[in-house]
């Protein structure tokens, strides 16, 4: 007697109909890449795979295999419709969106084949790591760019490329180039949990460093070279920025390529083309790398604090920005 799980085992192949129809298709995509399921499934649904490709093809049913973990109530006990210890989907959906739910389980202890207890403030916690510092660059980037483009104080036009030898740009280049490949090597390996930490760190490298140390470069009046640079460099970083993201904050990514691409080059470009390969960055940069590792700002420091080593500050400080 054969129960359900027979018939979900051998799903690869008969729900193709093999071998009758679709034998070579079967045989040139079978085993699969990944598969993916919960814990509860190795005495199931991987078992029944398992065995039935080994005794009928003599290999396994995939190569890989991403084991989630059991999503419990936040106070540890199983999640009940009866007691409704979970918060209304819909409602968190609504109130943080799909993304920071989306990134808060790929960083959870679940994707690890671990207990999680899901936590409404671990998504919000997302929102204000992540979503909200992401999109206030792309406003403070967007916003900038249309009032000099109004004055006439700007030379730059979008997707227009400008070298740039200020090293916070090639400093903020390589840590995208960094991320970039980072997130290349844990996706080949199915390691999707190593991937939301880099991603926060790049965020924050872009927020609370390279924009708060860039802001003058944006603010002042001349249309000088050094502005155009800080121009061309955020928008590409933003643009990367949003390929990078895709896989994981589809809604953000599609909400950034469609100002970024599309408005504000008024016209169509497929994600505004492929990521560029790592560039051979000079060691210029190293110095920025440095001191950012070295003195990592907390979030929302005070500019006051952020004064280069041997260096008086000058002016006075006032509502987080410097008056001298």
């Amino acid at each position: 007697m054969f129960d359900c799980w027979f018939e979900s085992g051998s799903m690869p192949y008969a729900s193709r109909h093999y071998p009758f129809e679709n034998k070579e298709l079967v045989e040139r995509s079978f085993p699969a890449d990944f598969i993916a399921e919960g814990l509860d499934q190795t005495r199931g649904w991987f078992y029944t795979l398992t065995v039935l490709s080994n005794a009928l093809f003599q290999k396994p049913a995939f190569k890989n295999v991403i084991v989630n973990g059991i999503i419990l109530a936040e106070d540890g006990s199983k999640m009940s419709k009866s007691k409704r210890n979970y918060p209304d989907p819909n409602d968190l959906i609504e109130r943080t969106g799909a993304d920071a739910i989306r990134l808060f389980m790929i960083n959870s202890a679940a994707l690890k084949a671990e207990d999680l207890r899901f936590s409404e403030e671990g998504v919000k916690g997302i929102v204000k790591q992540v979503m909200l510092p992401l999109w206030n660059a792309v406003a403070f980037f967007v916003s900038n760019h249309n009032a000099d483009a109004a004055k006439g104080q700007l030379t730059w036009k979008p997707g227009q490329e400008v070298k740039s030898d200020n090293e916070l740009d090639r400093w903020m280049l390589a840590t995208l180039q960094d991320l970039a490949a980072k997130v290349e090597v844990e996706m080949k390996a199915y390691r999707l949990y190593n991937v939301v930490p880099a991603v926060i760190a790049a965020v924050d490298d872009l927020t609370n460093w390279y924009v708060r140390r860039s802001r003058r470069r944006f603010w002042k009046s001349e249309n000088d070279g050094d502005k155009n640079a800080a121009y061309a460099t955020m928008y590409k970083v933003l643009v990367d920025f949003s390929k990078i993201l895709a896989p994981f904050l589809p809604l953000l990514a599609e909400g950034t390529d469609q100002i970024e691409c599309r408005k504000m080059l008024a016209i169509f470009l497929p994600r505004c083309g492929r990521l560029a390969r790592r560039a051979n960055l000079p060691d210029s940069c190293a110095r920025s790398r440095c001191q950012r590792s070295g003195e990592r700002a907390p979030l929302r420091i005070p500019e006051r604090r952020q004064v280069p080593h041997g260096r008086k500050a000058r002016g006075t400080h006032r509502h987080g920005a410097w008056h001298g």
